[in-house]
């Protein structure tokens, strides 16, 4: 099961409400310094948080995340 991972999942599906709101937050610098994510095992909260980084991280390079489908791109160094 290993390409089930969170940190092998490119494509972010069900949670991109809760990315919309966390992208949000890090676009208008009210981002906290703390998020407590929770509910149960296997729901995507680990996904959810590689998908947030990778687009923090990969703003302003060639290899943006792609925000309107949901996916990191596999070329990206933050990947």
């Amino acid at each position: 099961m290993k390409n089930l991972e969170p940190i092998n999942q490119t494509k972010l599906y069900g949670l991109e409400k809760y990315f919309n709101i966390l992208k949000e937050f890090y676009k208008q610098g009210n981002y906290p310094n703390k998020i407590l994510i929770s509910g149960q095992k296997g729901i995507g909260k680990s996904t959810l948080a590689f998908h947030i980084i990778n687009y923090a991280l990969s703003m302003d390079t060639n290899y943006e995340y792609d925000t309107q489908n949901f996916n990191i791109n596999i070329n990206s160094p933050e990947f």
